[in-house]
């Protein structure tokens, strides 16, 4: 069932999280958005990251994680000085909007 409580914090907080993701993700170097691009959105392997960078494949996994942790963790400090919210409130609100991240990751990098 649906949970009217529930809907209506995600819709509160939406607009903060579209608005903190976004500034993340312009926060990344060029580089980092590029690579992410390619990996999320044109769905390039590992393998095939590493040949168009002239990278060892460890350095291309290695540089993907690092573009996806620098980005959840940017987003997740902006969110928590956008609605001031403590740790575990910021642990709640990650829950229950992460369904939003993958989509907003693939739209923000197309």
């Amino acid at each position: 069932g649906v949970d009217p409580e529930l809907d209506y914090l995600k819709r509160q907080y939406r607009s903060t999280f579209a608005t903190a993701f976004t500034n993340a993700l312009a926060s990344l170097t060029a580089e980092d958005r590029n690579l992410l691009r390619q990996h999320l959105v044109e769905q390039l392997s590992i393998d095939s990251l590493a040949v168009a960078h002239g990278v060892h494949r460890a350095t291309a996994a290695r540089r993907v994680q690092n573009a996806k942790a620098t980005l959840l963790s940017e987003t997740r400090r902006r969110l928590m000085v956008g609605l001031r919210l403590s740790r575990d409130e910021l642990e709640s609100v990650m829950r229950m909007i992460e369904s939003q991240l993958h989509v907003s990751v693939l739209r923000l990098l197309a």
